[in-house]
């Protein structure tokens, strides 16, 4: 390791040191009967409860996809799996969520053929395969049954061509794929959304195929930049430093601080009250 990397890596250990030392205060959930209160008076928008309710989320996709047979004597059932990722723009109402974006999917299927295709070598029944490459645009808009669940329908279209979807697959005839089904998500939030979801789809395109796509996805949110989006502090545990210490100690309290009464003494009557005092002459000191 050389010199220069060598203090590189000295001042980062010393900078994480550092902060790791600090001494750490929780930060403390909004309570129930406060979120129900922001819920009647119509504050309560989204999770993090301030600023813009646009969001940018970003996340990928894995799972299943099906493409049924058509005639089973020359074709069998294309199942295999579809890899992807998507980058969406969403809107927070009270009790609705709403998101438009795009992505890509590369999806890899393959089926038995006994009658045998061009796709097969030296003819007779072997595997047919399909490798699609395909770019889509996606929206959806979900229901909020509380703060974390989210379930409503999703739209896809496909802006190329997925050759398993034609009649036959052999072919190449171009087609753009549309898609309609549902989704059910999870999210929360720690310094930033995140979601966890799943979603099953299906093709709508004419394809005389039934098609099913079931997939997992795991999603995260920023910032979307001038809609005046801003999301909880960047830490869930907020450091205090010495010098926040040290004022807290000078600070008024805010309440007072018991003190103890002294016993009052008893009334003096009044021929007590009306006897001099005496007071020591110059001879007597």
């Amino acid at each position: 390791m050389r010199l220069p990397e060598i203090r590189v890596f000295a001042l980062s250990f010393l900078l994480v040191c550092q902060a790791q030392a600090a001494p750490l205060r929780s930060w403390k959930p909004i309570s129930p009967a406060r979120e129900t209160q922001d819920r009647e008076t119509g504050t309560w928008q989204f999770q993090d409860q301030t600023g813009s309710p646009w969001r940018i989320i970003v996340g990928a996709d894995g799972g299943y996809m099906s493409y049924g047979s058509l005639n089973t004597s020359q074709e069998g059932t294309k199942t295999g799996y579809a890899l992807g990722g998507r980058v969406l723009v969403a809107y927070y109402w009270l009790s609705m969520v709403a998101e438009a974006g795009g992505g890509g999917a590369f999806i890899s299927v393959r089926g038995r053929n006994p009658s045998g295709s061009i796709l097969c070598s030296g003819g007779g029944a072997c595997t047919d395969s399909v490798l699609t490459k395909v770019p889509f645009l996606d929206a959806s808009v979900r229901y909020r049954f509380g703060r974390y669940l989210q379930i409503g329908p999703e739209f896809q279209y496909n802006l190329g061509s997925d050759f398993a979807l034609n009649t036959d697959v052999n072919s190449g005839v171009s087609n753009q794929g549309m898609f309609v089904g549902a989704q059910v998500v999870h999210e929360w939030e720690r310094e930033r959304k995140f979601r966890l979801g799943a979603r099953w789809l299906t093709s709508i395109s004419g394809t005389p195929r039934a098609v099913h796509q079931l997939q997992a996805f795991f999603q995260m949110a920023f910032d979307l930049p001038f809609t005046g989006s801003t999301s909880r502090p960047k830490r869930a545990l907020e450091q205090v430093t010495e010098e926040d210490l040290d004022r807290a100690s000078y600070s008024t309290p805010r309440s007072s601080l018991p003190m103890s009464i002294p016993d009052s003494e008893p009334p003096k009557t009044s021929e007590e009250a009306l006897e001099p005092v005496p007071v020591p002459t110059p001879a007597e000191e």
